[in-house]
């Protein structure tokens, strides 16, 4: 009895390990006097310490021996609590099989006694437990028993405990309103005054799901007190969990310093818990914040490092977050093979857990890479037989994850995401040809978004119906469609649909013999497109990738220009499109010249870019609130306005004081006047440009009556093969090749050489896709039976600004004394 009155006390007093010691020497002379319920007490009472003291093993072997004795004694109850605690042990160490046993024989030990306490800790801990397996239906069973048992026993602490985790389980299977009710209930039933912890934990959870409705600002005022209630409580796992939360949320707003700050804060706590579950999650949400960072190889070595260590253990739900993670990353990065199989295992691992809403979430992102990446190439009417059966049967595959997904999403009653992928399934349906389709999946998911008060998703869904009804050539009611949501779009701040948009509505006024006003909106969607590529975080190659993918609006405005007669723009537009990607690559090229800046310059440039990027996800997000008004937008695009201008002036002041670096950054692509005046008088600059249907070439000289021509060859897919047929002649020494030189001389040469003004002795080729494959110096003037390069100097030049730039640098270099730098060339061992 000493020893145990000492253990106690000593417990009160926090010593762990004194109240450890008296309980070993309580229970050692319980068993020799041969008391075994005392020794079961005091067994369990070890395995208590123990686990406070970090032991985690020693605990659960003393919990079984305390079972043990306990069932002995045939008190069923007490064996079954000391089953649980030594489950959530187990649980700790990601042994979800030994966890699953303990907790059944728990419950089952403890559904046959009166202990009601001991049985719902039991029974929610179970239902955790099958939930993370993926067994959804058995865990809400679990935690429904529970519930009703609580409500009848008058324990409102568990009863509120058994509706959080029914809330989660409704989160989960795409449910957020519903799960808002149960936490809403579960707040009411614990009251101001009830466990803190309990309470802190509803109200992340009840964070999260307003969060997931878009209702930020009641998602904010739930972690805020949940953060708040922790830390007045000292409750480490608590705040680590709410600090996890708010971080989600705050990266999906863009405010990525503060989410990593409180990253950093949850992973300590982690750390410091050895709680190496949570600490799993905290380290996926570091990995989503760097890959919104643009840092893509530290955040994919993040996401492959956690995901050996989920495979480990066996969860294979975590582990279906990661892939799908991952997925994205290499969606960014535009590699298909990767981003697909990444979302391919993401969803047979999600299908394995039984988790509809995140196999729904793979696939849907699955089918959205294939449709990104293929939809430069679009419309299928302008490819080839070979090219377009390749692509129709991606599209086709997209079509059927699409379909896959809506149809998950339907079945558990999911609105928010199935609007997405029915206006996903549209646009699809549309590219295929099905057109009639197409415009009904776009309809459902317009009145989708309306129900719900997705503004964005209501502007974007409008978009795609214009879209679709301009294909139809319903020119009136696509301009309908257009302009309301060019309104709206430009209400929300929605930049890449305001541009799109604009773009489409130049389409309808060419159908219409407008071309002054197609004109105009082609320009103003050029602006806008290269205002957000200006902005795209993500470094050199997301922002090449990007025009890329954008060049429709460059070959659509310069050939609505030709057809207008006004070929001097054209040219200029034709130069913005090549000028522009390789100013780029000079820019921050091969090496990148921000490198130079000193550290501290750099991290100010940075951050103001990161603020950039914030206040533009966060007036994004304002707009997407159904509640919205219009002065509530006040404030977020003045914040906008505010970053903009203050990176402004840094680039501004940077380059006043770095003019090295201002004279290779930031140059505007050259009009006509200046590739003429960048030309010497002996050189002619031939710039190609593929259109939609055909290859434009624009001659430019600096002499002559005429400084620009234009000239439209034959279809780009012709050039294609002509090109490839001359490679595969000059690769093979026993084959001639004057014949197709001589085919490629007369379409790609002939007609401009023979307008040359007199005394052009060089030619600068500026070409286009295929044509950089072809060797315009080896082509052949059959009728003079000369090579290119018999007449005329040929110079390859990415466009005429980077030439220009070229040129006007390599002057200033001269003009500068000798450096002691040395260029050394290496003879690569391409077999190594």
């Amino acid at each position: 009895a000493g020893h145990f009155f000492l253990a106690e006390f000593c417990l009160q007093t926090a010593e762990t390990a004194a109240a450890l010691n008296h309980y070993q020497t309580f229970t050692a002379l319980a068993t020799r006097l041969k008391l075994p319920a005392d020794a079961a007490y005091g067994e369990l009472a070890i395995g208590t310490c123990q686990e406070t003291l970090g032991q985690p093993e020693a605990a659960i072997a003393a919990f079984d021996r305390s079972a043990a004795l306990y069932r002995a004694e045939q008190d069923l109850g007490m064996a079954g609590y000391a089953l649980t605690m030594a489950g959530g042990l187990h649980i700790a160490a990601s042994r979800f099989e030994e966890a699953l046993r303990y907790s059944r024989q728990a419950v089952e030990l403890l559904q046959e006694t009166e202990e009601h306490e001991h049985y719902l800790r039991a029974l929610l801990q179970l239902g955790r437990i099958v939930a993370s397996q993926g067994e959804v239906a058995e865990a809400r069973q679990h935690y429904e028993t529970a519930e009703t048992t609580a409500r009848e026993a008058l324990l409102p602490d568990w009863r509120a405990a058994a509706l959080n985790h029914l809330g989660n389980l409704d989160v989960e299977e795409g449910k957020p309103e519903s799960a808002v009710e149960r936490f809403t209930k579960a707040l009411e039933i614990v009251g101001e005054d009830g466990e803190p912890e309990l309470r802190a934990a509803v109200l992340v959870n009840l964070g999260e799901a307003n969060h997931a409705l878009g209702e930020t600002r009641r998602a904010v005022r739930a972690f805020e007190q949940a953060i708040a209630l922790a830390r007045e409580h000292e409750l480490p796992d608590g705040l680590a969990t709410a600090l996890t939360s708010q971080a989600v949320m705050l990266t999906d707003l863009g405010h990525l310093d503060e989410s990593m700050a409180a990253l950093e804060e949850a992973r300590a706590i982690r750390l410091e818990l050895g709680d190496t579950l949570g600490l799993h999650g905290v380290e996926i949400n570091i990995a989503n914040v760097l890959m919104q960072r643009g840092e893509l190889r530290e955040a994919l070595a993040t996401y492959l490092r956690i995901a050996e260590q989920l495979e480990k253990a066996g969860l294979k739900g975590s582990l279906a977050t990661v892939y799908n993670n991952i997925g994205r990353l290499y969606d960014t990065q535009a590699d298909l093979t990767q981003a697909i199989s990444y979302f391919e295992r993401a969803a047979e691992l999600a299908i394995a857990v039984n988790n509809p809403a995140l196999t729904a979430t793979a696939l849907n992102n699955a089918a959205l890479a294939i449709y990104n990446q293929v939809q430069p190439a679009l419309p299928l009417a302008n490819l080839e037989e070979a090219d377009a059966k390749e692509i129709r049967e991606l599209l086709t595959q997209a079509r059927e994850w699409f379909q896959q997904a809506h149809d998950l999403l339907e079945t558990m009653g999911e609105r928010r995401l199935r609007a997405t992928v029915l206006n996903n399934l549209g646009q699809i349906d549309g590219e295929l040809g099905d057109e009639e389709q197409a415009v009904e999946q776009l309809r459902q998911a317009l009145e989708l978004h309306r129900s719900l008060g997705q503004r964005v998703g209501v502007c974007q869904t409008t978009a795609n119906l214009g879209l679709r009804l301009f294909e139809q050539a319903d020119l009136d009611a696509a301009a309908d469609y257009l302009n309301e949501a060019l309104e709206l779009a430009e209400q929300i701040g929605e930049v890449e649909i305001h541009s799109l948009t604009l773009f489409n509505l130049g389409l309808v006024d060419q159908a219409r013999g407008d071309l002054p006003a197609g004109i105009t909106k082609l320009y103003q969607a050029l602006e806008l497109t290269e205002a957000r590529r200006a902005r795209l975080g993500g470094g050199e190659t997301q922002q090449r990738q990007f025009l890329q993918n954008n060049l429709r609006f460059y070959v659509h405005l310069l050939e609505l220009l030709l057809e207008a007669g006004r070929t001097d723009e054209a040219f200029a537009v034709a130069e913005r499109a090549h000028g522009r990607a390789l100013l780029d690559m000079m820019e921050g090229g091969r090496v990148d010249l921000r490198e130079r800046l000193p550290a501290e310059q750099l991290a100010r440039l940075t951050e103001l870019e990161q603020s950039v990027a914030a206040a533009t996800t966060s007036l994004s997000e304002v707009v997407g609130r159904s509640e919205t008004r219009e002065q509530q937008l006040e404030a977020p695009r003045a914040a906008l306005e505010a970053a903009r201008e203050a990176l402004a002036h840094e680039e501004k002041r940077l380059a006043g004081l770095h003019p090295e670096l201002a004279a290779s950054s930031g140059q505007q692509p050259l009009d006509l006047a200046g590739a003429a005046a960048a030309l010497p008088a002996d050189t002619a600059l031939l710039e190609y440009q593929y259109g939609t249907t055909a290859v434009h070439l624009f001659v430019v000289t600096s002499a002559g009556p005429t400084r620009l021509r234009h000239y439209t060859l034959t279809a780009e897919t012709a050039l294609d093969e002509q090109v490839e047929a001359l490679h595969r002649a000059c690769a093979n020494p026993r084959r001639r090749y004057k014949s197709e030189a001589a085919a490629l001389y007369r379409v790609l040469l002939a007609p401009a050489i023979a307008e040359l003004p007199e005394g052009i002795k060089r030619l600068v080729i500026v070409a286009d896709n295929a044509l950089f494959e072809c060797p315009f110096h080896a082509l052949w003037d059959e009728a003079r039976e000369r090579f290119v390069m018999d007449d005329f100097e040929v110079v390859y030049a990415a466009s005429a600004s980077l030439l220009g730039a070229t040129l006007r640098l390599g002057a200033e270099r001269r003009r500068e004394p000798p450096g002691r730098g040395m260029l050394l060339v290496a003879d690569p061992d391409f077999g190594s």
